[in-house]
C-alpha cells in the first residue's frame, strides 16, 4: 500500500490516504480486518511556498497576474512605460500563439 502512494503525486497520494484510512477503521469496526494498514503508511509533507514580499504583493495585484508570472518578471521587460508579460502557463498550453500582455505600470523613481 505505501509503494502504491508514494507512485501518486503528493496531493493525490495524501488524499488517498485519507480514505483509505476511513475505509480500514469502517473494516475495522465491522469486523472485517485487526488492524488499518493505511495508518501504518507515511503521511507526505507538501512543500512550503516561499512568501511573497509585499512589494511583489503589489505588484500581483495591479497586473492581476499569476505566482509564477510574478516570479518571472525582470525591469527588462518594462519597455516604454508598459510591462510586457508572456504567461507561463498560456506559452506552456499553446507555444505557437505566444501573445504578450501590456499593462500599463508607472514605476516610482528611486
Amino acid at each position: 500500500m505505501a509503494e502504491r502512494l508514494d507512485s501518486l503525486p503528493a496531493r493525490a497520494a495524501k488524499q488517498a490516504r485519507a480514505y483509505l484510512i476511513d475505509i480500514f477503521n469502517h473494516a475495522v469496526t465491522k469486523g472485517l480486518c485487526v488492524d488499518n494498514p493505511a495508518a501504518c503508511t507515511i503521511a507526505r509533507i507538501e512543500k512550503k511556498r516561499k512568501r511573497h514580499t509585499v512589494n511583489a504583493i503589489d505588484l500581483a495585484l495591479i497586473t492581476a497576474q499569476r505566482r509564477a508570472d510574478i516570479l518571472s518578471m525582470k525591469f527588462e521587460d518594462v519597455r516604454d512605460g508598459h510591462l510586457y508579460v508572456i504567461q507561463q502557463k498560456t506559452a506552456t498550453l499553446r507555444p505557437s500563439t505566444r501573445s504578450t500582455s501590456a499593462v500599463n505600470l508607472e514605476l516610482p523613481s528611486a
